[in-house]
């Protein structure tokens, strides 16, 4: 699936106001859950969080990084198979005051020092959804009246079974989120023409051979079984990172 993260816009300033690398930062290489679900895939801290000071990866596939990194979503980035089956933990320490896309570029520089990765832009014909109401309507509620309620959106994972609850969100929020989180292999957009705010849950299973067709409870059919809504699947030219080099072991710390 696709790994839970929100990746900010990279800007290439024209001044730098601190030297392109963490004060100090380890990187050591870790398994993944063998299954390929999500668990304990994370990072957090740095610039614009509880914890501007510091980078703390857990299990972070390379992918995960360089999403972080480049400001791209993960269906922009392609490149061997292991860039998703191998994770790093990571404790980097970021200079006070820095930017986040200062920050930004000194996580392209570690990357770059500690497992020599090189990479490159091209345009790709890649498959593009649209969220689309479904025959007979939505499912969920709009959450008007539920202003008391903290607004987000909250993902549990248990082996395959995945979990969503979604508080006072648009569609255009929950498009983004199939796209970066739930395992949308690609840019999805809201297409329902539908604007307000919604409460919703989510319950499927994350399991990539599960098709609109299948049989079992696919993220394609859970959308409309449970919610009312419909992935339109078209191709579309998109920018994305072509890893040309990449070690998985790391550099001596």
């Amino acid at each position: 699936m696709s790994r839970a993260i929100l990746c900010a816009s990279f800007i290439l300033a024209g001044t730098v106001a601190f030297a392109q690398s963490f004060e100090v930062a380890s990187v050591r290489q870790t398994n993944l859950p063998g299954d390929g679900s999500p668990a304990g895939m994370k990072c957090s801290g740095g610039p614009g969080t509880s914890d501007p000071e510091r980078l703390s990866c857990s299990n972070a596939p390379l992918k995960m990084l360089i999403c972080i990194g480049y400001g791209v979503q993960f269906y922009q980035v392609t490149g061997p198979g292991w860039m998703d089956t191998d994770g790093y933990d990571i404790a980097a320490r970021i200079p006070a005051g820095a930017t986040r896309e200062e920050y930004q570029r000194m996580l392209r520089s570690l990357l770059a020092e500690r497992l020599k990765l090189a990479l490159h832009h091209e345009s790709k014909a890649l498959t593009t959804h649209s969220l689309a109401v479904a025959k007979g309507g939505i499912k969920f509620q709009n959450s008007a009246n539920n202003a008391a309620s903290n607004p987000g959106f909250v993902v549990g994972t248990e082996g395959k079974q995945v979990h969503v609850t979604a508080k006072r969100q648009p569609l255009s929020s929950l498009a983004g989120f199939l796209s970066t989180k739930l395992g949308v292999d690609g840019p999805a957009t809201n297409a329902t023409g539908l604007s307000g705010d919604y409460d919703f849950t989510l319950e499927f299973t994350y399991d990539p051979s599960l098709t609109p067709d299948s049989n079992g409870l696919s993220l394609f059919t859970a959308l409309e079984s449970q919610l009312g809504l419909k992935l339109e699947v078209k191709r579309a030219p998109v920018d994305v990172l072509v890893v040309d080099q990449a070690e998985k072991k790391p550099a001596d710390n």
